[in-house]
């Protein structure tokens, strides 16, 4: 019996021993996990779900003569939106009730600055910068493990989402790191530096003997386990099914990870290069068709492998970005930095309350509704989104120290 089979099969009180979590009675299925995608540079709204009648229509058209998708494709129970033409398998998973977008989701924080609101989302806190992150403190919520792999990040960079005490990792290239060796890391500074760059925790792990010993535990724990997920070999899509780009990569790698190892908890993914101020583009062509298309390509295979390899019915997704963009087109012909943007959630129907799309109470393009007359509103915090899905499908049982000072809301998303 291999080792993913071994998992399988113990599932239940002997898995939580071996593994050192409680149990999961809490959450809605067995061994869920999260995967959040962050569209970094703050995606435009109006382009993902562009408005097709009515008075929002024609304040849309008039407001930009370039950046404007003329033909959405259509989408049912959306009121008066449509979708993107380039996000089709996204719009097979809405109307197969596996997906449900946010229209006006970001956070209450004013700043229009990415690194500042990235921290104050990733942070989990919109007032007060935080050196942790909301899905690490997510994690220790859940019990105390020692499971190098509950946290993952599937990209260059740990994002602070994932910073803190639970153990997190960073694997920028699965194959890569499956063939991590110390030779060439011999002295304690370069080994412990090389450390930092992957694992969450220790902080400094130049500080002292012991740190670099726990730096050392870490490294060689997450290797272990990275390379019994190579040896498992799960056979998801080929390279070329998920697409180009890094996110491609990224993603089928999750999907490795997640089929193998189903004691990790969360995985993070990031998607840049959605910061469109200049060429902004239409459903024809332009720099946004080709990362929404990127991402389209990207998350319709790894849920087709998630459904074929057998994790769809414990996985839930949430697409993020830091804010929307500016509703009138500018002299570049893009959009600038804006307030309320959108998020999607997707997963089984019998987790997520799919096709269907959260709007503002009165939802308007008319400028009297717009904050300084340019952007729309935030009305749906990303803290009530995850918050829902983390204790809802993770089983986290206090948003207290996840989100500190913030009151839960819900927003409904899951059933």
């Amino acid at each position: 019996m291999n080792r993913r089979s071994f998992l399988r099969a113990s599932l239940g009180a002997t898995v939580a021993a071996l593994t050192h979590r409680p149990s999961l009675a809490r959450a809605a299925v067995a061994n869920p996990v999260v995967v959040v995608l962050f569209l970094r540079g703050g995606v435009d709204p109006l382009s993902v779900l562009p408005p097709v009648g009515g008075t929002s229509r024609q304040l849309y058209l008039a407001a930009r003569s370039t950046v404007r998708i003329t033909t959405p494709a259509t989408i049912s129970n959306a009121g008066s939106f449509g979708i993107h033409p380039a996000l089709t398998k996204t719009r097979t998973l809405y109307e197969n009730a596996e997906l449900a977008f946010v229209m006006g989701a970001g956070s209450p924080n004013e700043t229009r600055s990415h690194f500042e609101q990235m921290a104050f989302i990733e942070g989990g806190d919109p007032v007060t910068r935080r050196g942790t992150g909301y899905l690490n403190r997510a994690l220790t919520a859940l019990g105390t493990s020692t499971f190098p792999l509950q946290g993952v990040a599937v990209q260059e960079e740990m994002p602070l989402s994932l910073r803190g005490s639970a153990p997190s990792l960073r694997i920028p290239s699965l194959d890569t790191f499956g063939t991590l060796q110390r030779t060439g890391m011999v002295s304690g500074a370069t080994f412990g530096a090389r450390v930092t760059k992957l694992a969450t925790a220790p902080t400094d792990v130049n500080a002292t003997a012991t740190s670099i010993g726990k730096a050392a535990g870490v490294l060689d724990a997450s290797l272990a386990h990275v390379q019994g997920i190579l040896g498992d070999n799960v056979a998801v899509s080929s390279p070329s099914s998920y697409g180009s780009g890094d996110l491609a990569k990224y993603l089928r790698d999750a999907a490795r990870i997640i089929a193998a190892e189903p004691r990790v908890r969360v995985v993070q993914v990031d998607a840049p290069k959605f910061d469109t101020h200049a060429m902004q583009g239409n459903e024809s062509g332009g720099d946004l068709r080709g990362r929404l298309a990127e991402l389209d390509t990207a998350l319709g295979t790894f849920v087709a492998d998630a459904k074929r390899l057998g994790f769809w019915s414990r996985t839930t997704i949430v697409v993020m970005s830091e804010f929307g963009r500016t509703v009138a087109e500018n002299g570049s012909k893009g959009t600038d930095h804006g307030r309320g943007g959108v998020a999607f959630v997707a997963g089984p129907a019998s987790i997520v309350r799919g096709r269907r799309i959260v709007v503002p109470t009165g939802f308007s393009l008319a400028t009297s509704a717009l904050v300084d007359g340019r952007d729309l509103p935030v009305s749906t915090d990303l803290r009530a989104v995850m918050g829902e899905v983390l204790t809802k499908h993770m089983g986290v049982p206090s948003l207290a120290n996840v989100f500190p000072g913030w009151t839960p809301t819900t927003p409904g998303l899951l059933a």
